[in-house]
């Protein structure tokens, strides 16, 4: 049934290539300059065997396949590279700014996170970019910074800002989501945390590059959407939390109960902008824009720019760069006619994302959402099928209800192991409350958009017209968190500490369902055409 062209084909490569390249940062960070020394032998030893077997070749005398050759060592080339990437990222990147750690300092920089209360309530911590140390311009890099709860009140996001401060390293004990602080932290390229008693607000002079020209479009894009929903939702300050974290992922506005009913009913992941919300933009504005007579390409190249913006004002959340790599890479493919592939998009997303941020392989918001895609992509066939196979009709209210569950499932499986890892619980629920929950969100978050640009310019027609059918799918939102959203409807799994081998059992059992899937359906498959061509013979 399967030959080694299908087993190992050219698209494999770059997967294959993008997992040794995780691999090799996962291993630098767990063994550090052990498996630096041991790196540097064995490239040599990689290469002089790769030589040796390229001049036997040569000479004719071994005729080795050159895919039984190339497979092996690009693995360990790319083991390699994500060792030594790693390093230096973490030898240059910030460098300048660690200097500083233990000492008191003036900093000047900028808002670059919405400031939220710590669990304890007494601080609220935001991130600064900062641009000048004392006097020191070349010490660059974020810090997380914690404020006294009470003092500037009025701080946001964009805001430009000075302080006197105490820098400090991230604890490297303290538990974060079962990483330790210290890389928690990394994964959001923080190297250095600061605490300060007060910030003024000043204003100063920025070196402007394409990067932070359009971050500074994102942040006021963010913060007109935030205050304009807050004018909308005046009255209704629950609604107008989950709107803000639907449109742009802004989470200020909820109590850690809120986020925890959220959690309990399965839903939270609305809240969190993702690819999901990307997908539904990307889909609204070409169903506009096609449907005005634009070609398809066209529409494409203006749809483009407005990604890009959305990324922005989502503050480049990891998940939502993965699904902008993934579409960009789509229309490229789209505009050099070449085959898209998905699951190799997905690889080669991840791939740049570590290149750029090594510690992002360790950021929450990238590893669930590059499972959950991952999960779609190798389960979401096979389970339909199965799902599909008993009904002879292909009846539409029973697709979508078996397209929904299948998603979820297929998500699920991809995410089981880091779910338990980062929070300690499952819904019980959430095949149920995804079925309703998710064409909402399509809805709630288009009508939203719209909403927020009529209210610009026609305020009064927006509150008349508009926010009542928004309102009333925000509290069917509500409703279903109100109704699922206690802990009874969450398998709670208490783990101190996930056991290492775990992790390779899970993907071990997760790679055999894929098999075990694949093979069922590509054995029905053949029955099938067999079926057919005997048909055909018969008549």
């Amino acid at each position: 049934m399967y030959n080694s062209a299908h087993i190992i084909s050219s698209k494999h490569y770059l997967v294959l290539c993008s997992l040794a390249f995780t691999l090799g940062i996962f291993l630098f960070v767990y063994l550090d300059n052990i498996v630096l020394t041991a790196a540097v032998i064995f490239l040599a030893v990689a290469l002089f065997s790769l030589l040796v077997i390229l001049l036997l070749r040569i000479f004719k005398l071994i005729k080795p396949r050159l895919k039984s050759v190339l497979l092996p060592f690009l693995s360990i080339l790319f083991i390699l590279l994500g060792i030594f990437r790693i390093y230096f990222f973490e030898n240059s990147s910030s460098a300048a700014l660690r200097r500083y750690e233990s000492n008191e300092v003036w900093l000047l920089g900028y808002v670059t996170s919405v400031p939220v209360l710590t669990s304890s309530g007494f601080y609220r911590s935001f991130e600064l970019e900062v641009v000048q140390v004392n006097s020191d311009t070349d010490a660059k890099g974020t810090v997380l910074m914690y404020l006294p709860t009470g003092r500037c009140e009025n701080l946001e996001m964009g805001d430009r800002i000075c302080c006197w401060t105490k820098l400090s390293t991230p604890d490297r004990t303290e538990a974060n989501d079962n990483f330790d602080y210290y890389t928690h932290l990394r994964g959001k390229n923080i190297f250095v945390i600061g605490n300060t008693q007060n910030v003024n607000k000043v204003y100063f002079d920025k070196d402007v590059t394409f990067a932070s020209y359009i971050r500074s479009i994102g942040i006021a894009v963010r913060n007109k959407i935030s205050k304009t929903v807050d004018c909308i939702f005046l009255s209704d300050t629950t609604s107008g939390s989950v709107l803000k974290g639907i449109l742009i992922g802004d989470k200020s506005g909820f109590s850690d109960e809120l986020y925890k009913r959220f959690s309990n009913a399965g839903i939270s992941h609305i809240i969190a902008v993702s690819g999901l919300h990307l997908s539904i933009l990307f889909s609204f504005i070409m169903s506009i824009l096609t449907t005005t007579y634009i070609r398809r390409k066209a529409a494409l190249i203006i749809a483009m720019p407005l990604m890009l913006l959305f990324v922005s004002a989502s503050a480049f959340s990891l998940s939502v760069c993965r699904a902008a790599l993934m579409l960009f890479i789509a229309i490229l493919a789209v505009f050099t006619g070449k085959r898209y592939d998905s699951a190799t998009a997905l690889f080669l997303a991840l791939g740049i994302i570590l290149i750029i941020s090594p510690y992002s392989l360790f950021s929450k918001s990238l590893l669930l959402s590059f499972c959950a895609t991952l999960g779609i992509f190798a389960f979401y066939k096979y389970i339909m099928h199965i799902i599909l196979k008993p009904f002879r009709t292909r009846f539409k209210p029973l697709t979508f209800v078996a397209s929904s569950l299948t998603l979820s499932a297929s998500s699920l499986l991809g995410t089981l192991y880091f779910l338990i890892l980062f929070f300690g619980s499952i819904s019980k629920v959430q095949f149920l409350t995804n079925l309703w929950t998710i064409p909402l969100v399509s809805v709630i978050f288009c009508l939203g958009f719209i909403v927020c640009l009529v209210y610009e310019a026609f305020p009064a027609f927006a509150l008349w017209a508009l926010k009542p059918p928004l309102s009333v799918l925000l509290n069917i939102i509500k409703a279903t968190v109100n109704v699922f959203g206690d802990d009874k409807y969450a398998l709670n799994i208490p783990i101190e500490s996930m056991p290492n081998y775990v992790f390779p059992i899970y993907v071990g059992l997760v790679v055999m369902l894929y098999f075990f899937l694949k093979l069922y359906y590509d054995i029905d498959k053949e029955k099938k055409r067999a079926a057919k061509k005997s048909a055909a013979r018969t008549y």
